[in-house]
């Protein structure tokens, strides 16, 4: 295999990638962060017995408290982490950089007046509760199918369905580039619009691809 000199890759990338290289103790932190969200769902799952209950509890605001609190000071330290990050691409935006803001023009988020650290904790906060959500969900479907939950299977194919919903799950992805593409994500969707209207739009991706799993085949 071969592999692609650094510096040249580098080059070729968009400006916004760049500004997001995520080090490794932002990566560690954002792993600590869905580890821990993750196995508390296994402990306390969230009450989602159909598509209408999952597409409730994601549309429920995110807390400080319950089952996104009992991950509190990983999502601080993710947050502390990620703000220098945030404020980098919101710079760029503001220069007139491209980066993947859907529907959105660079001036609009130059006006953003809530402080980036206050922005990425509830952004985080939302995802957090959207990923329990998703894996709450994918536990339910199991069960009622006769499969006995199995956390590595669960966590994988949550967290692959999150990314990317039209995407065939990828099971074995690294976790490194994981915890990468979830920083990202948060960190544009804290410096973007997202509203319920998005947040519906991405549930309702989210039950098509868990109807199209074969879950006997993948347990």
């Amino acid at each position: 295999m071969s592999i692609e000199p650094f510096d040249d890759a580098r080059r070729r990338r968009p400006p916004y990638a760049r500004v997001l290289d995520s080090p490794v103790r932002l990566t560690d932190q954002v792993r600590a962060l869905v580890d821990s969200a993750l196995d508390r769902v296994f402990d306390e799952p969230f009450d989602i017995r159909s598509d209408a209950d999952f597409l409730r509890v994601i549309l429920e605001p995110a807390s400080n408290t319950g089952r996104t609190g009992a991950t509190a000071s990983a999502l601080a330290g993710f947050v502390t982490m990620m703000t220098p990050f945030a404020t980098r691409a919101l710079r760029l935006l503001r220069t007139g950089g491209k980066a993947p803001l859907p529907g959105a023009k660079a001036a609009k988020y130059a006006a953003i007046a809530v402080p980036i650290g206050v922005q990425l904790s509830a952004t985080v906060r939302r995802g957090v509760r959207e990923l329990q959500a998703l894996a709450s969900y994918l536990i339910h479907e199991m069960r009622i199918r006769g499969i006995e939950p199995d956390r590595d299977v669960v966590r994988a194919l949550t967290l692959s369905l999150y990314l990317d919903p039209d995407r065939r799950p990828q099971l074995d992805a690294n976790p490194r580039r994981i915890a990468t593409s979830l920083s990202r994500v948060w960190i544009f969707r804290a410096l973007g619009t997202d509203s319920e209207q998005h947040v519906r739009r991405r549930g309702e991706a989210w039950i098509d691809a868990v109807a199209r799993l074969d879950l006997d085949h993948l347990s």
